[in-house]
């Protein structure tokens, strides 16, 4: 590992006493080689979660429960391993007198209460116990590894259901915010435009900087 302090060379031209070129380049290495917080990002995500679950309390709370619903399923959607999430929509559904679509989203959550088992019959009755149906209206975008044993297991009988009626299991890829990605990709290229156009300048001026040191030295000469 490099030692801390500066380091650096210079070159110098002389010329008698009427002329001096002196560059000097000159870096300091840092103290201690800083490594990447490899846990930020997931705690960010955490709080953002967080905050964002608080927002919809409050909007339940002043009646907006259409617009928490909104919300959620969008949460759902970005966050698919997070069962959390969709117990809580289901319960608002539940709240709301909506049963069948509580069922839909307690489907994966083992049900230890007689209402969620309920709810779950009430929606699986409603799409005639169609694995294919009921995994295209789920969406499940995430990792099935993720889940408890439970889901694990609710989610194979669903694909096996589907494959066996229908030949066919549905499949949905992870959900990526398109616009962050395309706005980290222009900030990327920016730094490394910016980059090329400070290294190419230095180049430029240490030429311009050799050339006059020449010509004064040729100068002098003559």
């Amino acid at each position: 590992m490099p030692k801390a302090g500066p380091n650096g060379f210079d070159w110098a031209f002389m010329q008698g006493s009427t002329f001096v070129l002196r560059l000097n380049f000159c870096t300091k290495n840092p103290r201690l080689r800083q490594y990447p917080k490899r846990c930020a990002s997931f705690y960010r995500n955490v709080m953002n979660l967080e905050e964002k679950l608080n927002r919809i309390d409050l909007e339940i709370q002043n009646g907006m429960k259409y617009k928490a619903t909104d919300r959620l399923r969008n949460l759902i959607q970005e966050n698919p391993n997070e069962i959390q999430l969709w117990n809580k929509l289901a319960e608002l559904y539940y709240e709301s007198g909506f049963l069948d679509s509580a069922g839909k989203y307690w489907i994966l959550t083992e049900p230890t209460e007689e209402r969620i088992k309920k709810c779950v019959e009430i929606y699986e009755k409603s799409v005639n116990y169609s694995g294919n149906h009921i995994l295209q209206d789920l969406v499940f975008r995430g990792d099935k590894t993720k889940l408890s044993e439970y889901a694990q297991k609710k989610l194979t009988e669903l694909e096996l259901d589907s494959n066996r009626k229908v030949k066919y299991i549905p499949k949905f890829n992870p959900k990526t915010n398109t616009q962050k990605k395309n706005k980290t990709e222009q900030k990327q290229t920016l730094k490394e435009k910016l980059g090329g156009y400070i290294f190419f300048s230095v180049l430029a001026l240490i030429f311009i900087l050799l050339l006059i040191g020449f010509v004064t030295v040729i100068k002098w000469i003559f």
